[in-house]
């Protein structure tokens, strides 16, 4: 398949978790979403639509695969002398995926079903590294 495969990029942000859906007493689903959800999904769509150029998004049916190392808060109390302690605390690795899989439909691919593959990580940002997401999606050798 021809394109920008490879597609990496970094969206820089707190990673937001995307919640569960639910019913709602009249039997409509929704979307249990955390605060600064949609600001996190537009930052990884801009992104993604900078590092795709222009170029068409994967199409359907066309398997793919998802990296994320998701690059977290670190906090203020922590000293810079001592290793960095890896992030064990929420939010949840696969509550982060499923923003980022959302964010990247119809952009990187036609939707994220498609990924049939993830490979995440979620750590502590060392002294001076900014939080966010780098991203590599590619098509499934």
């Amino acid at each position: 398949m021809s394109g920008p495969w490879p597609v990496t990029f970094f969206a820089p942000g707190k990673p937001i978790p995307q919640g569960s859906k639910n019913l709602n007493r009249h039997g409509a689903m929704y979307d249990q979403q955390g605060k600064d959800l949609d600001t996190w999904r537009k930052t990884v769509w801009a992104y993604a639509r900078q590092a795709m150029r222009r170029n068409p998004a994967a199409p359907a049916g066309v398997p793919m695969v998802c990296e994320v190392e998701f690059v977290m808060y670190r906090p203020k109390n922590l000293p810079k002398t001592k290793p960095t302690p890896p992030a064990t605390k929420k939010p949840d690795t696969d509550k982060l995926q499923r923003a980022i899989g959302d964010a990247m439909t119809g952009v990187v691919f036609a939707d994220d079903s498609q990924i049939v593959r993830w490979m995440a990580e979620k750590r502590t940002a060392e002294p001076g590294e900014r939080m966010g997401a780098r991203i590599t999606v590619y098509p499934r050798p």
